[in-house]
């Protein structure tokens, strides 16, 4: 699996409009959980933010949206942020624009029924065509990347591994993304509170997008 966990500086500037991280931020990281909402980990991961006291950003699958209703009430109530990742969970590389918009689309109504009017959307995969890129840009959705990713998702990865690689590649105002998904639910579980007592340890904090 090809992938590195801080993603590279040549990277973010060939595509400059698209958020990677916040700029300027010091002492302020960007918790990100992505294909949400799962009831098998969304409202334990939930648990472990409100008693850490810190805020994140979860970006859902529009079609889970429609399964979990109450979960993305508990996280609209918590304080979270939430964004679209596509209603299927769609590959860009694998679906033509004006499938890829629909789908999109789609899973916008499906926030917009729990009062969400912000379009943040991050890409299933990372990845995205030209064609898909302006049809977003059209829309006035806000494209959001990230700086860490944390490989969670890695079966080859411990959660050892996991945690350290992705303390090491955090810093001020990085956008750093986990995932909310019962397939990864053991390290998840695992890696999150130890990965945010790391730096509220240093006087860090977590803020949504």
């Amino acid at each position: 699996m090809m992938y590195v966990h801080k993603t590279p500086a040549f990277v973010k500037a060939l595509f400059p409009a698209v958020v990677w991280s916040m700029k300027g931020v010091i002492n302020k990281i960007y918790l990100t959980f992505d294909d949400g909402p799962d009831p098998a980990i969304t409202p334990e991961i939930l648990s472990i933010l409100k008693e850490k006291e810190v805020k994140a950003t979860f970006f859902l699958v529009g079609g889970n949206v429609g399964k979990q209703p109450e979960i993305v009430k508990d996280i609209l109530e918590s304080g979270h942020t939430v964004g679209n990742h596509t209603f299927s969970h769609m590959m860009g590389w694998k679906s033509n624009a004006s499938a890829y918009l629909r789908d999109t689309d789609l899973c916008q109504q499906k926030l917009e029924e729990h009062g969400v009017t912000r379009k943040l959307f991050r890409p299933p995969y990372g990845k995205l065509t030209p064609g898909q890129w302006n049809g977003l840009n059209r829309k006035a959705y806000e494209v959001v990347m990230w700086d860490v990713l944390s490989g969670d998702f890695d079966q080859k990865l411990s959660a050892e591994h996991c945690l350290k690689a992705t303390t090491q590649a955090t810093a001020g105002g990085s956008v750093v993304v986990f995932h909310d998904n019962a397939k990864f639910k053991e390290k998840v579980l695992r890696v999150v509170p130890e990965y945010i007592d790391y730096f509220l340890d240093r006087e860090y904090s977590f803020e949504t997008l």
